[in-house]
């Protein structure tokens, strides 16, 4: 039988370093999240030290932070009360919100531009920037309302739900904790990642094959049903490669860093320009950073689109599945 996630990552993986144009396009899908299904974990272990609803509600990704931000904003404003010396104040903030909106519309659009461009390199087909920018722009409404519309789900259920579970599980003493353990690990938290798997299913859905958001769901959930090991194998496989591509650019970033503050020290002792050299460490902090992001977002989103064609064509056969074939009664089970 033949393997299933080797030739999707050793694809990706030349897709990514040889196509740059994608890079753009990663970058800025990056801003959507770049942790993926397994987000919540990232969150609810970064949660355990702050249990401010507030916190949770304003430190979303960039598309929900916009929407509740400038919510609250708009509600701050004294409308009934302004006068005409507040106009350039009233001008200047609808021009911020117009910058941000276009962000927001460059982010969205290079989210479903990237699925698409991925998605032709993999059939051996030909794209560039400006038309898979294009293509996600086409379908901006659609992409931004789904990705909004989880997003403030995510937030909600963790934040009103997840959290306070959390916080009691702190607080709770001896077998009290066991009920509200289970209720947070074993069934909110799974429900998270199920949400954002059928979400992701429903993007690809619109994007390469030009379904309206009805159908997108209808069928990202029925291809969640039919292939959910093979959907919680992805991310697992993904954020394994994650864990070791961290590893590896902090091996590589240390003995940069290293060099870095013996030039600092060195420069210190000359009295030479400071603010020359520390512009310059934080430029290349920012490039490698933003290199690497573009990289990995280009690279784990090539895999997705592999996958979830495969799904679509009926190559389902998972590692899971492979592994247990010789154990009919739990193959019979999970398939």
């Amino acid at each position: 039988m033949k393997p299933f996630y080797r030739p999707a990552i050793a694809e990706a993986l030349h897709i990514s370093r040889t196509h740059l144009f994608l890079w753009p396009l990663a970058l800025g899908a990056s801003l959507v999240g770049i942790f993926g299904t397994f987000q919540i974990f990232f969150d609810t272990a970064q949660g355990g030290q702050s249990f401010s609803l507030a916190t949770w509600y304003t430190d979303g990704d960039f598309i929900s932070g916009i929407f509740l931000g400038w919510s609250q904003s708009f509600s701050q404003i004294p409308w009934g009360s302004l006068r005409f010396a507040d106009v350039p104040l009233v001008i200047f903030f609808f021009l911020l919100l117009f910058i941000v909106l276009a962000i927001a519309i460059i982010i969205t659009s290079s989210e479903g531009g990237l699925m698409y461009a991925l998605a032709q390199l993999q059939e051996k087909k030909k794209t560039t920037y400006l038309v898979s920018f294009r293509q996600g722009l086409d379908k901006f409404w659609q992409l931004f309302t789904i990705n909004l519309f989880y997003r403030l789900l995510y937030l909600s259920i963790v934040a009103l739900i997840i959290m306070p579970l959390l916080y009691q599980l702190a607080y709770s003493k001896g077998g009290s904790q066991l009920p509200f353990a289970a209720l947070v690990y074993f069934i909110l938290i799974p429900l998270i990642v199920i949400i954002d798997l059928i979400t992701r299913y429903s993007l690809l859905y619109i994007m390469l094959y030009k379904q309206t958001m009805r159908q997108a769901f209808s069928n990202a959930w029925l291809l969640f049903r039919t292939n959910w090991i093979i959907s919680i194998e992805t991310s697992l496989v993904i954020l394994a490669i994650l864990f070791v591509s961290f590893a590896i650019l902090a091996i590589i970033f240390l003995p940069i860093l290293m060099l870095f503050v013996a030039l600092f020290a060195t420069f210190i002792a000359a009295g030479v320009a400071l603010e020359l050299f520390l512009l310059t460490a934080i430029v290349l902090l920012v490039v490698i950073v933003a290199v690497f992001i573009s990289f990995f977002t280009a690279f784990q989103m090539s895999v997705w689109v592999s996958v979830f064609r495969r799904l679509t064509t009926g190559e389902h056969q998972s590692k899971i599945h492979r592994l247990t074939s010789h154990l009919p009664w739990l193959h019979r089970r999970l398939t």
